[in-house]
């Protein structure tokens, strides 16, 4: 890539007024000479200029307009009506080679010229670096992008140094800017398919693709003008900057050339920026006096320097490419005298100040002094020789002060005063007069004057509300700083004691209204009001349970905040449930289903006499029966009760009981066996001969055996019997074994 020197980019938001860029072909611009004046800055000596063209197709442009340039040399393919909105075609076909051969390098599909434009002409540069600002517009934006006949132009330039595949081994220097380092370009041309708004409106992005793959990152370089309020272009690139380096004081040929391809409907201008084509060998001067700052340059008192208010600086700027110490040689003069009113500070050499080889600036500063004698208005004024850069010559210069007096400063502030309350708004005023903040007319650039309180603040007036009797002093200087004033103000607050007051704390058993009241008010002014959070303004409220905040005021607006409370200690409605415990007879687990309260108390009364404060209880009871249960709950906070009762039934919970003989002989007496049994849930009875067979068998509780087997009688004799059962509210399989005589 590229170095580039400096860039005159300008990236910028479009805005439109009613003027619009003009053009204008007429004297002196109907001659080639007067073209290249338009574009020619300092350090440059041109000669030999021709032009090919048509009639007023080149000449100068002005006028308020969005393409970043205010007036300059314009070369349009259409005349210069078409920037404006009017439409002339041109001289038709064209030829020219290097337009040509720049079409081939980046692939176009013709290379078939019309209404071509060339401007060239020999120059001879003073420093190592050239460079010139210049716009590109098309009316091929944005229809045209990426086409393959897209318009071109270039800047070729050739002579010592440059090694380039134009004519004349010239190199196109209208190159892309890096867009990640606007300090060197890319190796790419700028024309209508590399610096766009990034988008392929003719159909393909190939053309575009093959002369730079990043081409739609350039797009930072272009400007959408569909409006085409002030110029008559749909689009064109931001202001960009061409630059060659060359050797200071050698002949270079440059040439500017601009074409349609293959038609003119859709024609193209180049904007190239007045007096920009230039090498700036000059050293540049800025001058500051020691109000500088303070003023606008339109002001009588821009170049004044006042007495003690600081420096004014002279700096001089070293010409780009200038190698080596300069000598700036100056003639110093005025009334005012150096050593007495003022001194100057420098790198002084042999009758002018050095600026050494390693310096890019130098500066020379003046500074004054503040003797407080009024001697009037006197001068200093630097005559500054003209310097001699070899092929160039800068031209001499003059650089003039006034030396005068401050104004005197004047500062008034309030008179002391006394605040009823404490906090009361406090307005303490200051107001500095004179001083050359004085002479700043409003809206100034910076302050013309600088307050500083007592830790409070930098404006002129400050609201304070003091809390206790304060003296406030201020600080005051105008914009030049060396004449400071002082003074004070007192307030005196009156004092009263500190207001005070006790919240409440109410309870209550049931949801009921109860009234709630601020205890023992005292201090502060007196005069209480009152706001509560329900929006009540006396000292007692009534309303229900809820925590209020009630803010207690003075009449000074002294305020306590105080938190009260009415505290609903309400108890839950209790509720439980039992249920029998599998394998305890008798024993009873009551389920709690009241709400969880904090520190809530439990009361169990069994109806047996025996009570119970756990949550859960088990409990066994010495006897089956029918019992009320009762289950009282207490608050912690308030002792509030609640009670819920319900009676419970006792039964045994299992009973097991078996006969061991049974005479099955039809007197109606013993003549079944059956086993007995309470408190089960699953029930099978199994009845085994002494061969372990099974004589009898049954699910029903209540089933008896009447001692036969398949309809005939059993033998006399010992069975055995097992009986398989599982309990109430178990799921345990258990077995219950025996024997029985059977007896005939």
């Amino acid at each position: 890539m590229k170095k580039v020197f400096y860039i005159l980019t300008f990236f910028f938001s479009v805005s439109y007024t009613q003027a619009q860029i003009v053009g204008d072909c007429n004297a002196p611009y109907d001659i080639p000479s007067a073209l290249v004046e338009l574009i020619v800055g300092e350090g440059i000596q041109y000669s030999n200029v021709t032009y090919s063209g048509f009639d007023c197709s080149s000449g100068f442009f002005s006028g308020t307009s969005n393409i970043g340039l205010d007036s300059g040399l314009v070369l349009a393919t259409n005349s210069l009506s078409s920037i404006s909105g009017g439409f002339s075609i041109g001289s038709g076909s064209g030829v020219d080679v290097d337009l040509s051969q720049l079409l081939t390098n980046v692939g176009a599909s013709t290379t078939t010229l019309k209404n071509v434009l060339i401007l060239e002409f020999d120059f001879v540069p003073s420093a190592d670096t050239m460079t010139f600002d210049y716009v590109y517009a098309s009316n091929e934006y944005p229809t045209s992008t990426c086409s393959s006949t897209s318009d071109v132009f270039g800047f070729f330039v050739s002579g010592p140094g440059i090694s380039g595949s134009y004519s004349n081994g010239a190199e196109n220097i209208a190159l892309v800017p890096d867009p990640t380092d606007l300090n060197n370009f890319t190796n790419t041309p700028v024309l209508i398919n590399t610096v766009n708004s990034g988008l392929a409106t003719s159909g393909t992005s190939a053309p575009c693709d093959v002369i730079d793959p990043s081409w739609q990152d350039y797009s930072i370089f272009y400007v959408d003008n569909t409006p085409e309020a002030t110029v008559a272009f749909p689009g064109f690139t931001v202001p960009l900057t061409a630059m060659a380096e060359v050797t200071p004081c050698a002949s270079y040929h440059m040439k500017i050339a601009i074409a349609d391809v293959q038609n003119s409907q859709l024609p193209s201008a180049l904007f190239i920026k007045e007096n920009s084509f230039s090498t700036s060998p000059s050293v540049d001067i800025q001058v500051e006096s020691n109000v500088t700052d303070y003023f606008s340059t339109t002001s009588e008192y821009y170049n004044n320097i006042y007495e003690g208010c600081g420096d004014a600086v002279i700096t001089f700027y070293r010409p780009p490419m200038v190698t080596g110490d300069i000598n700036i040689l100056y003639h110093l003069g005025g009334d005012a005298i150096q050593g007495l009113d003022y001194i100057l500070t420098s790198n002084f050499s042999g009758g002018g100040i050095l600026m050494p080889a390693a310096d890019s600036q130098l500066e020379m500063t003046i500074t004054s002094f503040n003797d407080w004698i009024d001697e009037g208005e006197e001068s200093i004024y630097f005559e500054i020789d003209a310097m001699d850069y070899g092929c160039f010559q800068s031209a001499p210069d003059t650089i003039e002060f006034s030396l005068l007096e401050q104004p005197e400063l004047t500062l008034t502030l309030t008179d002391d005063f006394s605040s009823y309350c404490p906090g009361d708004d406090a307005v303490l005023e200051a107001q500095l007069s004179g001083g050359v903040g004085g002479l700043m007319a409003s809206p100034s650039i910076v302050e013309p004057y600088y307050y500083e309180w007592s830790q409070i603040g930098t404006a002129s007036t400050q609201l304070e509300n003091p809390l206790e009797t304060t003296m406030y002093c201020v600080e005051a200087t105008d914009v030049c700083g060396t004449q400071i004033l002082e003074s004070c103000v007192e307030v005196f607050v009156h004092q009263y004691p500190e207001l005070e007051a006790d919240s409440q704390v109410k309870y209550i058993c049931d949801d009921i209204t109860t009234q709630l009241c601020v205890l023992n008010v005292e201090g502060g002014e007196g005069n209480y009001n009152y706001l509560w959070s329900n929006g009540d303004t006396d000292s007692c409220i009534v309303d229900y349970h809820d925590v209020y905040t009630v803010y207690v005021s003075d009449g000074c607006n002294e305020q306590v905040e105080i938190e009260s409370e009415i505290y609903l200690d309400e108890a839950p409605d209790p509720f439980f449930e039992y249920l029998m415990i599998p394998h305890q007879n008798l024993g009873i687990e009551f389920n709690n289903y009241t709400s969880l309260m904090n520190g809530l108390a439990y009361d169990w009364s069994f109806g047996d006499g025996i009570h119970s404060s756990v949550q859960n209880p088990l409990h066994t009871y010495s006897e089956s029966g029918l019992y009320e249960v009762t289950l009282e709950v207490t608050t912690a906070i308030a002792g509030c009760i609640k009670e819920f009762s319900d009676y419970v039934t006792v039964d045994p919970l299992y009973h097991f009981y078996a006969p061991n003989a049974f005479t099955p002989n039809n007197d109606n007496r013993n003549d079944y066996f059956r086993p007995f049994v309470t408190g089960t849930s699953s029930y099978e009875l199994f009845v085994f001969d002494k061969g372990g067979m099974i004589v009898f068998n049954t699910t029903d509780p209540l089933s008896e055996w009447d001692g036969t087997y398949s309809g005939r009688p059993a033998a006399a004799g010992t069975y055995v019997y097992k009986v398989v059962m599982s309990k109430l509210e178990d799921i345990v399989i258990f077995e219950e074994y025996g024997s029985v005589n059977l007896i005939r």
